[in-house]
């Protein structure tokens, strides 16, 4: 079998261009599977979303089809991407398209216009003509259907990656005593739901819950000021321990001392904050929306909920009430970027079979 991974930025550094570039080497790594990253080299034309770079990029897409069983698209709204949809057509070569969290409710709201256009100038006939859509999480395919897309969907997550971990992790100093919340990221009130964490903890407070939550990050659009607002009014400046900016020592030794890691975002692709709290072995408590898993209480991860009054209240209040912690499946194992890329082959493969049995034209390719 032989695939193309097409991400405009998959030879950057850091964010979804990293998981990209690791997922395809993970899946070409897999027996009987070639991996062919798109573009082949760095400096990809269709990095900055105009027009100009659109077309400077279909030459070698279209070249980098030769060949191909499959062609998997990772990203949304350039305005190329319904181009690539119909070269791939053209060339008779199934594509998958992973829209990357871009299609939720909350997302589309954001630069509005832009993503309307982007719609009537082909972007939803890309979508819809997609032999195959991938999301993260079911969260993420729930807002397939609620754009009318009814076509067939693969759900696979996000891989952790262990080696940024410290190695001196063991020795690092405690930074707070007793059992503690921990919530860490970009402190953005509205995406990342901190103005929804401080009144669903004062509610919790309230309830006498006997947990405390130490916040910390970078402050987003005068956050910082804001939170410390919030937190006077309240009353829970003992309780609440707003740290803002920290160093990355402190942030792991938090992450390894707390009882677990919070993260409400209202709209997210796999955040990489709860990836580190899960490649550290700990409880998480994040909402739905964050598009970690779908198996999050089934592995002994912790508990998801929905950002709405009262939910994430609840969750504190069953991870306070266990009386022993549930049996926890590692997180290493189940989100190894190995066992994804082999749990994606399977579902390439499963495409590919159904497209030949529909067409019948094309001998099917082998994986061992």
């Amino acid at each position: 079998m032989r695939v193309g991974i097409f991400y405009p930025d998959i030879h950057a550094t850091g964010g979804y261009p990293r998981d990209i570039a690791r997922l395809c080497a993970a899946i070409g790594s897999c027996a009987g599977v070639e991996a062919v990253p798109i573009p082949s080299r760095a400096g990809g034309a269709l990095s900055a979303p105009t027009m100009t770079a659109a077309f400077g990029l279909l030459p070698e897409f279209a070249r980098s089809l030769q060949g191909l069983d499959l062609v998997h698209i990772f990203g949304m709204f350039f305005p190329g991407y319904p181009m690539l949809g119909s070269l791939a057509r053209r060339h008779g070569i199934p594509y998958v398209v992973s829209p990357m969290c871009a299609l939720l409710p909350a997302a589309l709201e954001r630069s509005r216009l832009k993503k309307k256009l982007f719609f009537r100038m082909g972007g939803l006939r890309f979508l819809r003509q997609a032999t195959c859509l991938h999301a993260f999480a079911e969260d993420e395919a729930q807002s397939f259907r609620a754009l009318g897309l009814e076509g067939r969907v693969i759900r696979h997550p996000l891989g952790l990656f262990p080696e940024d971990l410290p190695v001196d992790l063991p020795s690092l100093p405690r930074v707070l005593d007793g059992r503690f919340l921990f919530c860490f990221g970009r402190l953005d009130m509205v995406q990342k739901g901190i103005d929804y964490l401080l009144e669903e903890f004062e509610e919790y407070v309230k309830q006498g819950g006997r947990l405390n939550l130490a916040l910390a990050g970078k402050s987003w659009n005068g956050s910082h000021q804001l939170i410390r607002h919030q937190i006077a009014e309240s009353g829970l400046e003992k309780r609440l321990l707003f740290l803002g900016e920290i160093s990355l020592e402190a942030k792991y030794a938090l992450l390894r001392d707390c009882a677990a890691f919070v993260y409400p975002t209202r709209h997210d692709g796999p955040p990489r904050p709860i990836r580190e709290a899960l490649a550290m072995r700990k409880r998480v408590l994040i909402t739905h929306e964050a598009n970690i898993h779908d198996a999050v209480e089934a592995c002994g991860w912790g508990y998801r909920f929905h950002p709405r009054p009262g939910e994430l209240c609840q969750a504190i209040c069953a991870l306070e009430s266990e009386s022993e912690p549930p049996l926890y499946r590692d997180p290493m194992e189940e989100l190894s970027w190995e066992r994804l890329a082999r749990d994606m082959v399977s579902s390439y493969a499963c495409i590919l079979s159904a497209c030949l049995g529909a067409a019948g034209a094309r001998p099917a390719p082998s994986v061992a």
